[in-house]
């Protein structure tokens, strides 16, 4: 158990479901994309919903909806002890997205697919006569902090009908002027893998540059695109 939810006593039995759904791509066009919702059961009154971003994650594999790692079920819990629906967006790229690589750090996309999980989330509650109550919470750490807020600015501008609760975002690259210096001089174990992910996804979908060896040295211009094919988890890229 995590700390501080295993001091929490689940006040009801957690109902999963996956969630397929459209979005849009980088590009606009329209893509599928999944995610998870977490329901708790035999709970009468209406529900607020709560919006759960994950932080980076490299394996198609490791998404919510494909509830491949334990650390999913910590919301869950959390679900099951407050009496919340819970919703948690894989992104574009992970879980069963159509997409091939996640743009990592993508403010567009990270918050149109999490809005559309959010509309998703709400179809399938009114299908199933699930009552809510209108409250929208948003959190999220690390690439899940800048979803939090991206999704936020999204939701403020242009969904007056989704209004925001309340907000949690946490240790995330609100700014990447002060987050590629921080990454790059005081590099943490993972600093290498955040910043290969981000150039990566860049050059894929905007082609800054003329090639990934102007970014990268080889060998490891040709490595990025096979240990970022949504295969690997992140003990081996950082291997």
């Amino acid at each position: 158990t995590m700390p501080p939810l295993n001091a929490l006593n689940p006040s009801y039995a957690a109902a999963l479901y996956k969630i397929t759904y459209k979005t849009s791509n980088v590009d606009g066009n329209p893509c599928v994309a999944t995610g998870l919702v977490a329901l708790p059961n035999q709970k009468n009154s209406p529900l607020a919903i709560v919006s759960y971003f994950h932080g980076t994650r490299v394996n198609r594999a490791d998404a919510p909806s494909r509830f491949a790692q334990n650390y999913y079920l910590y919301p869950a819990i959390f679900t099951n002890t407050g009496g919340y629906m819970l919703v948690m967006p894989d992104y574009l790229g992970l879980g069963d997205s159509d997409v091939a690589l996640h743009p990592y750090i993508h403010a567009k996309t990270l918050a149109s697919s999490s809005i559309d999980m959010i509309i998703a989330a709400k179809e399938f509650a009114e299908t199933i006569q699930l009552p809510l109550n209108g409250k929208l919470y948003l959190a999220g750490n690390s690439e899940g902090g800048f979803t939090t807020m991206v999704t936020y600015e999204a939701l403020l501008k242009d969904h007056p009908e989704l209004p925001v609760t309340a907000t949690a975002p946490g240790s995330a690259p609100y700014d990447w002027k002060e987050t590629i210096p921080f990454i790059t001089t005081q590099p943490g174990p993972r600093a290498a893998l955040y910043a290969a992910f981000f150039f990566y996804s860049m050059q894929t979908y905007f082609h800054y540059w003329s090639g990934l060896d102007v970014i990268f040295k080889a060998p490891y211009d040709q490595l990025v695109p096979v240990l970022f094919d949504g295969n690997h988890d992140v003990n081996q890229i950082q291997a």
